[in-house]
C-alpha cells in the first residue's frame, strides 16, 4: 500500500500532537517524506538512516543531536 504525501503528513501531525516531539517519516532509502519540520522534507539525515538499519523507530534526544550531523531532536520512523 502506497500512501500519498497528504496521508503521511497527517500521520506526522497527529503523532506530534500525541508525543509532543518532532517526527520524521522516511522512505526505504532514508529520504524524509514527511516531517514536523518542513525544511527537512526531501533530505536524508543520519537518524533516518539509523532507523532503517535497525528496522525500528529511533528517538533522537538533545545529547544525540549533538553527535549527528544536521540532526534535531525528534523521532525517526
Amino acid at each position: 500500500m502506497q500512501l500519498n504525501y497528504e496521508d503521511v503528513n497527517r500521520i506526522v501531525q497527529r503523532t506530534i500532537r500525541v508525543l509532543g516531539r518532532n517526527v520524521n517519516i522516511t522512505d526505504r532509502r532514508g529520504k524524509i517524506i514527511a516531517s514536523g519540520n518542513p525544511a527537512q522534507v526531501g533530505g536524508t539525515l543520519e537518524g533516518s538512516l539509523l532507523a532503517i538499519q535497525r528496522g525500528e523507530p529511533i528517538e533522537i534526544h538533545e545529547a544525540d543531536a549533538r553527535r549527528f550531523n544536521g540532526v534535531t531532536p525528534g523521532i525517526n520512523i
